[in-house]
């Protein structure tokens, strides 16, 4: 009768875990269930570093009037992450314009401690790193899980979080295993989170639903850029316009009830068949603004 009544608790009480993650899940977005919208998405803002690198208030005026409620920094090679304002002038100006800064993409391996502090300072969620490049080993991911393990700690320890951003290498496998899932599986989920762009997911053919959904407490942001229907290329002008290619966004969105993600963010990398590129990323704010699942 005790281990009856036990078994009973624990499926109330993994019930109710359950619960509460679906419903953390659905605090990002609003609507009925069958007609959902995401409630505020960013962009990266890599994807117009060259008219960025020219006029950073300018630019970020019109991202703000595109109807983006955030923005995701990234290392300029002239004016640094905080686009020659400073981390706290920057956050200023944003601000004014009604917009957020949750999360910094940074090497992560040069100057990392003042990283941190300046990302703290400014209440920025995430220090995310995004870049490990091809041509890899097996052994290269088990010493960046370690790697990421510890610089989570002195994430944590500064009121920031460290996560990492996959690209297409991560989920080629590499002597029978795939490196994205060791880098989940021996990261410590107290420390590390990862931003998933599912782009880089279905290049390499894999199924970006089954896979956040087995990792989905870790995942808590995620990147949005769209695959031509005609273009091989691994990148250029196969990447296009959100709702232009592919990739069925909102069928994958319906079918994360389980994930945390809460950090939605155009990442659309290149524009090739814009001369202007803020044409480009209204397409794209438009698109998340109609997005239903």
């Amino acid at each position: 009768m005790q281990r009856k009544k036990f078994l009973q608790l624990a499926g109330t009480s993994l019930g109710v875990m359950a619960a509460s993650n679906y419903a953390n899940a659905l605090s990002f977005f609003e609507g009925d269930e069958s007609k959902r919208k995401i409630k505020k998405f960013g962009i990266q803002l890599y994807g117009i570093r060259d008219a960025i690198g020219k006029d950073p208030k300018g630019v970020l005026k019109k991202v703000a009037e595109a109807g983006y409620n955030y923005i995701e920094l990234f290392e300029q090679d002239k004016l640094g992450i905080f686009l020659g304002m400073g981390n706290k002038g920057l956050k200023s100006y944003v601000n004014e314009l009604g917009m957020k800064i949750p999360s910094i993409h940074a090497n992560v391996y040069s100057n990392f401690e003042k990283k941190v502090v300046d990302t703290a300072e400014i209440g920025a969620e995430y220090l995310v790193y995004n870049w490990e490049g091809p041509n890899k080993k097996l052994d290269d991911y088990k010493r960046m899980a370690d790697e990421f393990n510890v610089k989570g700690e002195y994430c944590r320890k500064h009121g920031v979080k460290f996560a990492f951003h996959n690209h297409d290498f991560t989920f080629i496998e590499l002597d029978g295993v795939l490196p994205q899932e060791w880098l989940l599986e021996h990261t410590d989920k107290k420390l590390v989170d990862f931003q998933v762009d599912f782009y880089w997911v279905i290049y390499p053919g894999k199924d970006p639903i089954a896979h956040v959904n087995k990792y989905a407490d870790r995942y808590k942001l995620c990147h949005f850029k769209d695959r031509s229907k005609i273009s091989t290329e691994r990148e250029n002008t196969a990447i296009v316009e959100l709702g232009t290619g592919s990739i069925d966004f909102a069928n994958i969105l319906k079918n994360l009830k389980k994930s945390k993600l809460k950090y939605f963010i155009v990442d659309q990398d290149t524009c090739n068949d814009r001369i202007d590129p803020f044409a480009c990323i209204i397409t794209d704010a438009n698109y998340m603004k109609k997005l239903r699942f």
